[in-house]
């Protein structure tokens, strides 16, 4: 006899999961590249050079030639960037040099 109880509160949890933000196994889902450039507000060239850099994980797998993510994957980064302490972040002017224009405090 199968375990009815059982299964209903997996849905449960999956559905409270769900509802409260979490990645649960039966919501996971497929991003391709473009999806995943969408989410992170960037364009999909952009994911394939952090690929290359080391900056963003892998993709899970390749369908067709096309690189897709499993959502829950993409949460566990975002969850381990978030972790980093703010000193350990790269700022995103870091190697740049100052416009003419700035103010001298500014120049180096």
């Amino acid at each position: 006899m199968p375990d009815i109880i059982g299964q209903i509160l997996q849905r449960l949890e999956a559905l409270e999961a769900a509802m409260n933000g979490r990645t649960s196994e039966y919501f996971d889902r497929k991003l391709f590249k473009a999806e995943v450039a969408l989410r992170e507000g960037v364009v999909a060239r952009t994911i394939e050079r952090n690929v290359a850099a080391g900056s963003f994980p892998p993709p899970d797998g390749v369908t067709n030639g096309h690189a897709w993510w499993w959502l829950a994957t993409l949460e566990r980064h975002d969850r381990a960037v978030a972790a980093k302490p703010a000193t350990t972040r790269t700022p995103p002017n870091a190697g740049k040099n100052a416009a003419a224009g700035d103010p001298p405090e500014m120049q180096p």
